[in-house]
């Protein structure tokens, strides 16, 4: 028994389809691990980071009001951030009919911080 793995990366998901369709009309009997994933997430991490951090500091200036105080200076940050894969299991070769579809869904980053500030 052979086995051959490929790794195609397909930057436009109109095209997923015919590709999926080319990789088995050239012999492929086994399609795994299709994984959708963004192309330079720096720009989206940054969104959720500003957004988490918005987030927390609105939530401590709120609490620190509770108890007659107000915040001081950030003391520590932490970051958890997570992007899970979007996966796609058990493509099948589309016969005589269109390319197999794909459809575009959505995909999530989360970003978390713990901020500890000083209280005053």
């Amino acid at each position: 028994m052979a086995i051959n793995i490929a790794e195609v990366r397909v930057r436009e998901i109109d095209s997923i389809g015919e590709v999926l369709d080319a990789a088995v009309e050239a012999g492929g009997n086994t399609i795994d691990s299709i994984r959708f994933e963004f192309g330079d997430p720096a720009e989206v991490l940054e969104q959720a980071r500003s957004g988490a951090m918005q987030d927390a500091q609105g939530k401590a200036e709120q609490l620190a009001s509770l108890a007659d105080g107000e915040l001081g200076q950030v003391l520590t940050i932490n970051e958890i951030t997570r992007t899970p894969p979007v996966l796609f299991e058990g493509a099948q070769p589309a016969v005589d009919q269109a390319a197999v579809p794909i459809e575009p869904g959505t995909q999530s980053v989360e970003v978390e911080v713990q901020v500890t500030w000083l209280l005053r």
